[in-house]
């Protein structure tokens, strides 16, 4: 997706990931995606990242999430014991199902969210 199509909403999760994940929490990360549901990756891949950002811009490339499917990221920051980012997504998810924006879960389903 261009960069002028995506929403400020998904942007802005993004940078509130590079600024919140540490690199504690990218050594975590690694572990998660070399799951297959987390885009499988191998030894020799994770070696290359170096950064919360390469690592993100990796699970994008992969599809692991994108604008508002983020169901598997979401899986990964359980794994990796990150309430506060789970709360950020969640909030996410929020604004961008009040603009008409459709959200869906780790397993691709759509997903119906609540006002609060």
């Amino acid at each position: 997706m261009p960069l002028e199509k995506v929403p400020i909403e998904h942007m802005k999760l993004f940078l509130y990931l590079k600024k919140n994940l540490t690199t504690n929490a990218l050594e975590d990360m690694k572990l998660a995606v070399t799951a297959d549901k987390f885009g499988g990756f191998q030894d020799a891949e994770l070696e290359k990242i170096k950064s919360v950002v390469e690592m993100l811009h990796e699970l994008q490339v992969r599809g692991v999430f994108g604008v508002g499917e983020y169901g598997k990221l979401k899986d990964i920051m359980r794994f990796i014991d990150n309430v506060a980012v789970l709360e950020e997504i969640d909030h996410t998810q929020k604004l961008l199902y009040e603009k008409g924006k459709e959200c869906r879960d780790g397993l691709g389903h759509a997903i119906k969210l609540t006002n609060k």
